[in-house]
């Protein structure tokens, strides 16, 4: 699983500059810093919800034996 994350770590490295750039180079300067601050509060729910997700499981888990 962490394979996964990974590879979208680095093909966000990858595009990023390439995706800011060209909403910056349209005039609109605020364009780049809102998608830039989108990300990550997206990033940030869903770290959350696999954190849950997780403990969750842990809970479910210890009850079962």
């Amino acid at each position: 699983m962490t394979g996964i994350f990974s590879a979208i770590g680095n093909l966000g490295g990858f595009f990023w500059p390439f995706i800011v750039e060209a909403l910056m180079s349209g005039g609109n300067k605020i364009a780049g810093l809102l998608f830039l601050s989108g990300i990550y509060i997206i990033s940030a729910i869903l770290v959350t919800l696999v954190k849950l997700r997780k403990k969750r499981n842990l809970k479910s888990k210890r009850y079962e034996t």
